[in-house]
């Protein structure tokens, strides 16, 4: 039984001969040593590359074809000229991952101070769902619904200067593909809330 590189060998110079390739004339049994050798260190080269880039793209173990994890985030996110960021998780219940108030002393995402002060109070909350399929729909409509009740505090914040929108935050860990429901995207606009997309090409971590 011939190795693996002959095996291949053979069946690549079969090939050319098929097509006529140029210096396919001869049958490979009949090749001179220099050229034989010469051709399978050929093949070699080629098989070694081939496994070593199927090693570097497995997936991790235990992990399926096509069930690697794929994250995405869906936000609540609130502007206003004067509101404390507290007002606002208290009165819609919800915590802020990332806020700051009117006039406080502008920083860095790791604290480093910067020169100047906030203009506006910014509040956001965020929800970090990871799934193995495309879908994202059924996670929006679970905020939107856990909004709806909340629609006196959006009109107030609305006519006092402020905004919101709804964010839908794509990682960057491949495809997503999904259809928002009429009646969620019917909410949003009951509760004057933005839709808004945020995708990233590279993933975030």
């Amino acid at each position: 039984m011939d190795d693996p590189a002959t095996a291949a060998a053979k069946i690549i110079h079969a090939a050319g001969r098929q097509h006529r390739w140029s210096g396919f004339d001869k049958p490979y049994d009949q090749l001179d040593p220099i050229g034989l050798s010469e051709f399978n260190a050929i093949i070699e080269r080629a098989l070694a590359a081939a496994d070593a880039a199927r090693t570097k793209g497995q997936k991790p173990s235990g992990v399926a074809d096509g069930s690697l994890p794929k994250r995405f985030d869906v936000e609540l996110f609130i502007v206003h000229p004067t509101l404390d960021p507290a007002e606002i998780s208290t009165a819609l219940g919800l915590d802020a991952h990332h806020a700051h108030r009117v006039g406080d002393r502008r920083k860095t995402p790791k604290g480093t101070l910067l020169p100047g002060n906030y203009p506006d109070t910014r509040w956001r909350h965020c929800v970090r769902h990871s799934v193995t399929d495309q879908w994202y729909a059924a996670e929006v409509t679970t905020l939107v619904n856990r909004l709806e009740p909340y629609g006196a505090f959006f009109a107030n914040l609305q006519s006092t200067g402020g905004r919101a929108s709804v964010i839908i935050q794509f990682l960057g860990d491949g495809y997503f593909g999904d259809e928002i429901p009429r009646a969620t995207l019917a909410k949003l606009v009951d509760l004057g809330l933005a839709l808004a997309i945020e995708c990233f090409v590279d993933p975030q971590r």
